[in-house]
């Protein structure tokens, strides 16, 4: 990914509470303070719109197709008005042939191009299997009405709609998921109400089926907590929701396993055994993330927070994750719970919250990653905390799962809002926005601010643990290679703890060499950047390559593909 804020890393290994390399922001866009962030990032994007997920803005915000790119989509605004007469879905793509963004100005507030021709809100973003294309949803107009739009073609600005009237119109707060046959899928929220969740499928581009009742003879969410996951490999969609009008708050999905024609009976999946003793369980109004295997079995990951008396607290929050093919069904992810909190964390949050999931289909591997709020890190405009993105892997389908890692801060950014694509090659792909004056404006929590969208490059050996001799632990000096397939660079993670007298010699697949790697100009002994030339300076053919380090009387090879 090429970095276009220009924003050089470097590895970092005094942080004690972290079990992997961590990455120091040593130049950053004049927005953000220094922090540390693990891996690579770009600025994308930028909006004033400062609130998402649940309520008024995109709860799906990327897809990466490892064929192809990286879509992102978000709520975009530059005013400072609190009607945001401009608010549109913002789209922007990282195409892995050209190894740039696609849509980028030097002032990142103009990057990216908007998606829809009239003011918008809400939604999602999901690809469409068969055409390789962004599937991005949104609700407009009065009537409130659904509209979902379609990029024409892979990677092209110009999109083209399917309007939800009049089978749509009255419902509001559309989620899409796109099947392995194409068809979208919405999961809205009945306006008339704002409480009743509904189904509506689309398979051909210009038919809405009639809404389906998802709860049916359960509670409705009473608020927009709906999630919805759609599969890559067959017609199973599953529908997710936490019922807010709980005490406390239970949770429930429905799957159908031939494209959205036919639902099974919901499912109450339960709480986890979080918290004990008198203290009772509640899922949170943004407790839910999902996906489906590269097995096509679900996965939810959930923030859970303490019920006492009646109230939920913010903290102590635990984020789980729910198989239901595993023996436990739950198991613990990871607790947040703060010595302290001096101040709040704002408007529809916990301490630990919005999780998402993601999987390595080549490792089996799972991969989770959730906001968590810094006790020691607070906005003084508004005087909430700011939060920053953890992450944690399991080896075992989610039985067992290493210790959180923290990827970002601490700066004066809040990255409350974010996602995890959740296909996992070698690298997470995470986009966020970095709130500049933490807390929403759009509540009135304080001042606006012009918010830099995020995208970074996470690369999985930074989470600190690999499987060795069928147990986990902590990582071993080695070779790790990112971003692989490559388009325009490609970094080396040669894991010498400080020594510099390693060899890494890339060689084509016939065993010539290509260039020797100087290692004395390895970032802290670890990192080495390679920008895909020759010895003799020239860019290298697309191909299949091979790394090979040596050092400490030990070798490691691994294969490299540099894409055109």
């Amino acid at each position: 990914m090429a970095s276009v804020e220009a924003m050089e890393v470097v590895m970092k290994f005094t942080l004690p509470f972290l079990f992997a390399a961590v990455a120091v922001l040593t130049l950053v866009c004049p927005a953000i303070a220094t922090g540390f962030v693990v891996g690579t990032i770009d600025t994308i994007g930028g909006t004033t719109y400062d609130f998402s997920n649940p309520c008024s803005g995109i709860q799906r915000m990327m897809y990466f197709d490892p064929d192809h790119g990286i879509h992102v989509a978000w709520i975009y605004s530059a005013s400072t008005q609190t009607t945001f007469p401009d608010r549109n879905a913002r789209y922007n793509f990282f195409d892995n042939n050209t190894g740039e963004w696609n849509w980028i100005d030097p002032d990142y507030m103009q990057s990216g191009i908007n998606v829809f021709t009239e003011r918008v809100g809400y939604g999602s973003i999901d690809l469409d299997p068969i055409r390789s294309v962004p599937v991005i949803s949104c609700h407009y107009g009065s009537p409130i009405t659904p509209m979902v739009a379609r990029s024409i073609a892979l990677g092209s600005e110009t999109f083209e709609f399917c309007l939800g009237e009049p089978t749509l119109e009255g419902y509001l707060w559309p989620l899409c998921a796109v099947s392995a046959f194409g068809t979208v899928h919405l999961a809205m929220i009945d306006d008339a109400s704002r409480d009743g969740l509904f189904h509506s499928r689309c398979p051909d581009w210009s038919t809405w089926s009639e809404p389906f009742d998802i709860p049916g003879s359960q509670p409705a969410p009473c608020f927009p907590n709906q999630h919805i996951t759609a599969s890559k490999q067959s017609g199973r969609v599953v529908i997710i929701w936490e019922h807010s009008g709980g005490s406390p708050g239970p949770g429930f999905y429905r799957l159908s396993t031939d494209d959205g024609v036919t639902w099974q009976p919901p499912v109450d999946i339960g709480w986890p055994p979080a918290f004990g003793g008198d203290t009772l369980t509640s899922f949170h109004i943004a407790s839910f993330g999902s996906m489906f295997d590269r097995d096509d079995s679900l996965h939810i990951v959930a923030a859970v927070m303490p019920y006492i008396g009646g109230q939920g607290y913010v903290a102590p929050s635990e984020i789980w994750h729910f198989c239901p093919t595993n023996d436990p069904v739950w198991n613990r992810i990871h607790r947040a719970d703060p010595d302290t909190i001096p101040y709040p964390v704002g408007y529809n949050t916990i301490f630990a919250c919005r999780p998402k999931i993601g999987q390595d289909p080549a490792t089996g591997r799972l991969y989770a990653a959730w906001s968590e709020f810094d006790s020691e890190n607070f906005e003084p405009e508004t005087e909430l905390l700011r939060a920053d993105i953890w992450a944690s892997m399991s080896a075992d389908n989610g039985l067992t799962w290493t210790p959180g890692v923290r990827l970002t801060g601490p700066d004066n950014a809040s990255r409350v809002y974010f996602d995890l694509a959740d296909i996992v090659n070698d690298t997470l792909h995470i986009v966020w926005q970095a709130d500049l004056v933490a807390g929403a404006f759009v509540q009135a929590q304080g001042p606006p601010s012009f918010n830099p969208i995020v995208c970074m490059e996470v690369p999985v050996s930074a989470i600190g643990v690999e499987e060795t001799e069928g147990r986990l632990s902590y990582r071993p000096q080695g070779l790790r290679i990112w971003p692989n397939p490559a388009a325009n660079r490609v970094c080396f993670d040669v894991g010498l703890e400080g020594q510099r007298e390693g060899k890494l010699k890339i060689c084509d697949a016939a065993g010539r060499l290509v260039v020797n790697c100087d290692l004395s100009k390895a970032e802290s002994g670890r990192r080495f950047s390679w920008n895909l030339r020759d010895s003799d300076g020239n860019r290298v053919k697309p191909g299949v390559y091979v790394a090979r380090l040596e050092a400490d009387r030990r070798s490691w090879t691994d294969k490299l593909i540099i894409l055109r």
